[in-house]
């Protein structure tokens, strides 16, 4: 598997859903509706992102776990680590690579 700053890089994590033994989900990284995400980011913009902290951040920080990122720690603070697993995502689901998760990363992510 490959890593980068702590998360599995894209090809990484193809290579883990082709060779999980498992069907591979009908879309990367949609792991179920984990919570109602509120999208409400400390910036205003509606969207959460680095600096965030709170039950939102958790609840997104457990989607990644769930979707392929062990790393990711249950801390509630949105950190470097959070942005980079929440690219990756966005990259998969040819979504703005922000690093942010709005909407329509939330609805990829399963949130919502």
């Amino acid at each position: 598997m490959e890593w980068h700053d702590g998360v599995p890089s894209q090809r990484g994590l193809a290579a883990m859903i082709q060779h999980s033994g498992q069907p591979p989900p009908s879309t990367p990284f949609t792991c179920g509706l984990i919570t109602a995400l509120r999208v409400h980011g400390a910036a205003g913009d509606d969207a959460l992102g680095i600096g965030d902290v709170g039950p939102d951040v958790a609840a997104l920080q457990r989607a990644l776990q769930r979707c392929g990122f062990p790393s990711i720690v249950e801390d509630g603070d949105f950190g470097r680590r959070t942005a980079t697993a929440v690219e990756q995502v966005q990259a998969v689901h040819r979504l703005p690579v922000t690093g942010r998760v709005d909407t329509r990363t939330a609805i990829a992510l399963g949130l919502v």
